[in-house]
């Protein structure tokens, strides 16, 4: 998920997997990246946090565009792509990653119909346990009008 604006980021950061994508965290209001800082602090299941910034780093520091907390988490994760390999690096971590989601997703596709076919084979049927209650109509009570 890509974040440009301040109000999209507490609903990217409440997500527990993926990526958020914040092109230039400059951007975004003080508040905003504190929620930022608090993510990274305090949320054990999050999602994978990229951040980039326009202009440099000590550039939005003189301007106090930058919080300093965010500047010292993002400084502790930072990765330089420039260094020998780490394209290729990252380009099989995420062949990997892709490889373990397709994994659990055929697992857990094979379990359903697993499941199904010992359902159908125990006679229970899936539309039964899938019935809607009708709610009656709620009575109305007298109007009462004084006078």
């Amino acid at each position: 998920m890509e974040v440009r604006q301040t109000e999209q980021v507490g609903d990217a950061l409440r997500q527990p997997r993926g990526v958020v994508f914040i092109p230039d965290v400059a951007r975004l209001s003080i508040p905003a990246q504190g929620l930022i800082v608090r993510c990274l602090q305090t949320q054990e299941e999050r999602p994978k946090i990229v951040v980039g910034l326009s202009g440099g780093v000590e550039q939005a520091r003189t301007k106090g565009t930058l919080r300093e907390d965010l500047l010292y988490r993002l400084h502790l994760a930072q990765v330089d792509l420039t260094t020998e390999g780490m394209r290729e690096l990252i380009a099989q971590r995420r062949a990997q990653l892709a490889a373990d989601e397709a994994a659990r997703k055929a697992e857990a596709e094979r379990l359903a119909a697993e499941k199904a076919a010992q359902m159908k084979a125990s006679g229970v049927s899936m539309k039964s346990s899938r019935m809607r209650s009708k709610v009656a109509p709620r009575a109305t009570s007298p109007k009462v009008t004084r006078r």
